[in-house]
């Protein structure tokens, strides 16, 4: 009896911890959400923000290489009231895990604006990442810094951005064992001004709030659904907010 009232305490101190971490980081995203909506003049848009990623252990093909790793990132994105496909992300990033939990990876990156008539442009960007993990009791806590040297095809300056993202993953056994709530943030620098586009200082904010599914007991796929709120810095112009339903496929092997 004593061991049973026991579990059952454990049980409930663990739920307890899992809904007081959910509302910290929903309290979080609102105050971002929040502070957003009160930075100047707004345009608000919504869309669909639809992901596709891959994480690949190369020592899966071959021992010598078990410490690299291949980050690869499929993105599209349609704003103007779903109304049409507006800009696009395809990366490719080789790694090498230089600890347990860190890894670097050095890629390139393909970004298509299509904004319509002249408006057209491809940017690209060469970039470095370190990226960890660490999974203490309540589920997983995970951090990314990259450095982008973005440039486009139009001009030949090239604009440093500095990006910082953080994300928890929150278990949910209670309801599903392979339901998670999942929640993260990321923040967008730019460390230079360049005439074709990005000026010095804040860029943009994105912060997500929504639900993990896997799809296999192994943990390769999984699926991710949820609200996106995109914040936009610009000079000179109305700031942008971008409300998105966000869909993600991930892979990881």
């Amino acid at each position: 009896m004593h061991i049973t009232l026991l579990s059952c305490r454990r049980t409930e101190a663990a739920s307890l911890v899992i809904r007081q971490n959910a509302k910290r980081i929903l309290l979080c995203l609102l105050a971002v959400f929040s502070v957003s909506a009160q930075a100047g003049e707004l345009r608000q848009d919504s869309g669909w923000w639809a992901q596709m990623e891959t994480h690949t252990n190369l020592g899966h093909f071959n021992p010598a290489l078990k410490n690299l790793r291949l980050w690869t990132t499929g993105e599209a994105r349609f704003f103007d009231d779903f109304s049409h496909f507006s800009q696009g992300i395809v990366r490719i990033a080789p790694g090498y895990q230089i600890h347990d939990n860190v890894t670097l990876f050095l890629g390139y990156t393909w970004v298509p604006n299509r904004l319509g008539n002249s408006l057209d442009f491809d940017e690209h960007d060469i970039n470095q990442a370190v990226s960890w993990a660490f999974k203490p009791d309540w589920g997983k806590f995970s951090g990314r810094t990259m450095l982008e040297w973005r440039f486009v095809t139009h001009d030949s300056e090239v604009a440093a951005r500095l990006r910082q993202k953080f994300r928890a993953d929150y278990p949910l056994p209670r309801i599903h064992p392979h339901l998670k709530l999942i929640g993260w943030e990321e923040m967008f620098f730019n460390l230079n001004s360049v005439a074709w586009g990005p000026s010095g200082g804040f860029d943009q904010n994105r912060a997500f709030l929504g639900l993990g599914w896997q799809l296999d007991r192994n943990a390769h796929y999984a699926l991710e659904l949820g609200y996106l709120n995109q914040f936009i810095h610009l000079t000179g112009k109305p700031n942008v907010m971008n409300h998105m339903l966000f869909t993600g496929v991930q892979f990881r092997f």
